[in-house]
C-alpha cells in the first residue's frame, strides 16, 4: 500500500453583496472588493456539490512527497455521467 494525499477542487457558492450601477459591474466591484480567504475562513459559504476535479499527491516510504508524482484529475475522467 501506498500513501496518497487527494485535494478536492469543489465549487463553493459565496454571496457578496454590493452597490453597482447592473450586473456587470456587480461581478467587477465584487472581484476588486472581495477576499475570498476571509469570506471561507469565516465559513460564509455553501457547497453547491459540484467538484471539478482531484490533485493527487503520491508520498514514498518515508512520507515525503514525490513532486513528479502529482498529478491533476478532471472529475469527468474519474467519474463520467
Amino acid at each position: 500500500m501506498k500513501q496518497f494525499r487527494v485535494h478536492i477542487y469543489a465549487t463553493v457558492k459565496v454571496p457578496v453583496c454590493t452597490m453597482a450601477k447592473n450586473q456587470k459591474e456587480a461581478i467587477k466591484n465584487i472581484e476588486k472588493e472581495t477576499n475570498l480567504h476571509s469570506l471561507l475562513n469565516c465559513k460564509n459559504y455553501k457547497f453547491t456539490e459540484e467538484v471539478t476535479g482531484y490533485v493527487v499527491d503520491e508520498f514514498n516510504k518515508d512520507g515525503n512527497r514525490i513532486p513528479d508524482k502529482s498529478k491533476y484529475y478532471d472529475v469527468k475522467d474519474i467519474c463520467p455521467k
